[in-house]
């Protein structure tokens, strides 16, 4: 199974999308550029400006033009405060919160459509607005491999960046 996948924003993004590389591998999963037909693919979005928003929507339709009939995952800061509207304009087959995104491999055995999408995100995210600039940034605690933790000053950094 080849699985697509594109990440957008800051290095905990990055460091985060890395590790569930390695376990989609692990699952089986060949990865192949983001755009190429595949059987699955990914977006990890980001909400850190409201133009990161704007292009996590843009990636997550692009996939869909792409791959009409693989499952695609919505993850990331962009889903955990943006989960509603990617589900009502049914951008995600797969919208997983931040905790559930280190679940992935496990989740996309669960059945879901762009009409009734696997909408999976815990209550337990406490996430709340802090300024930067004149920017306001969505800032929590995500579920991380237990090799790192989210700390607001590095968003922070990303949103000033």
């Amino acid at each position: 199974m080849k699985a697509a996948f594109t990440t957008l924003g800051c290095k905990v993004n990055q460091y985060e999308s890395s590790y569930l590389l390695e376990r989609l591998t692990e699952a089986g999963y060949r990865i192949v550029p983001f755009g190429s037909r595949a059987d699955v693919v990914v977006v990890h979005g980001c909400a850190v400006t409201s133009q990161a928003a704007y292009q996590t929507r843009q990636l997550l339709r692009r996939a869909a033009r792409t791959c009409p009939d693989a499952p695609c995952v919505a993850m990331g800061c962009a889903v955990q405060i943006d989960a509603e509207r990617i589900r009502d304009q049914r951008l995600a087959t797969h919208i997983l919160g931040s905790e559930e995104k280190f679940e992935l491999a496990r989740r996309l055995t669960e059945p879901a459509t762009f009409d009734e999408p696997c909408m999976i995100l815990s209550a337990s995210n406490s996430w709340r607005s802090a300024t930067v600039g004149s920017r306001t940034a969505p800032f929590g605690s995500t579920m991380m491999p237990p090799t790192a933790r989210c700390r607001p000053q590095s968003c922070a950094h990303a949103a000033a960046g």
